[in-house]
């Protein structure tokens, strides 16, 4: 059975625009089903802290520039406006 892994940071980071890196990979995140998590979100496992920043510092910047792309369609979404 897999974990809800939504929180409050992972909400922050995407409201100021951040790609999200999610270190619980086997958790569910918010509209699994339904949001493209793995093109806007950097999803790794807890065994990834050790070298966090050689998995971070290789992912080209065209995948960051898409990840932001499509973060900027994805944040609406995740908001509640009443």
């Amino acid at each position: 059975r897999r974990a809800e892994g939504w929180g409050q940071r992972v909400f922050e980071a995407i409201l100021s625009g951040c790609i999200p890196v999610i270190m619980q990979s086997d958790n569910l995140q918010p509209f699994e089903g339904i949001l493209p998590w793995k093109q806007f979100a950097v999803m790794l496992n807890e065994s990834d802290i050790p070298n966090l920043h050689e998995v971070l510092a290789a992912i080209p910047q065209a995948k960051v520039e898409s990840m932001q792309r499509t973060l900027s369609c994805v944040w609406p979404r995740l908001t509640f406006f009443s």
